[in-house]
């Protein structure tokens, strides 16, 4: 794989398959050992934050802060498997149905690229659950073929700096099995974390005096008036020119 220079960290507790994966498609990564976690300092280094299948779970929820710092300074997360403790508290993790089978909602997404339904059903066992709420700005990408509503891949590029892309599939345990798919599956998400964090800090670094607090208040206005495709900060310049006009008489 293509090497883009984005920095990818991997949480890790020992488990094979959490490395194995990534390991195999090329890409350079850093482990990081839960039980040696330093603090948001040691995430500060890194561009792409990915969360393997069976990282422990109580570990995430305790550090849960720092996982949403990195995202509002512009860093890019990838969630899979399971979510049993709800470290990140804007979606809301269900058990598994038996016999969960996904369908592609949004498939020119790039994660997706040669990908089908069938593709992604074809390693067994690869759905853990699924969310049934998620932010109110993100998008649902997959969700189960027999209950739409039951969401199982989705993306949130709206509520911060950065962006996060969760699933309860395990693209890396079955990487780990030699499935086809889920190694191309897991190969495109990476190639799509590392173009994603490009085109985040090219956006970043256009706006280097952004005021403290900018990423909550354009989240909490876009959620307000549920606008998209329209800039905040035009939104927000049409709001300070109403303050001013009341505030001062300005005509």
């Amino acid at each position: 794989m293509k090497h883009l220079g984005c920095r990818m960290g991997v949480f890790y507790n020992g488990i094979f398959w959490q490395e194995y994966g990534i390991r195999e498609i090329g890409y350079p990564y850093e482990l990081i050992y839960i039980y040696r976690y330093k603090g948001i300092e040691q995430l500060q280094k890194y561009d792409v934050l990915l969360i393997p299948k069976g990282v422990n779970q109580e570990f995430l929820y305790k550090i849960s802060n720092d996982i949403l710092t990195f995202m509002k300074h512009g860093g890019i997360v990838i969630s899979f498997g399971e979510v049993n403790k709800n470290w990140f508290s804007e979606a809301s993790w269900e058990p598994a149905i038996k016999g969960q089978q996904v369908r592609i909602i949004v498939r020119n997404h790039p994660i997706f690229m040669g990908l089908s339904d069938e593709d992604l059903n074809s390693f067994s066992k690869a759905v853990h659950g699924y969310f049934d709420r998620i932010p109110s700005g993100a998008t649902s990408l997959a969700t189960s073929q027999t209950s739409p509503d039951q969401i199982l891949i989705f993306q949130d590029d709206y509520s911060y700096a950065g962006v996060i892309l969760m699933m309860t599939l395990d693209p890396d345990y079955h990487a780990y099995e030699e499935k086809d798919a889920a190694k191309k599956f897991l190969a495109n998400i990476i190639h799509w974390a590392q173009e994603t964090s490009l085109k985040t800090r090219a956006k970043l670094a256009e706006m280097p005096n952004r005021p403290t607090g900018y990423e909550t208040f354009t989240r909490d206005v876009r959620r307000v008036f549920d606008i998209r495709g329209i800039a905040i900060e035009i939104i927000a310049g049409i709001i300070l020119a109403v303050v001013l006009y009341l505030v001062f008489g300005i005509k």
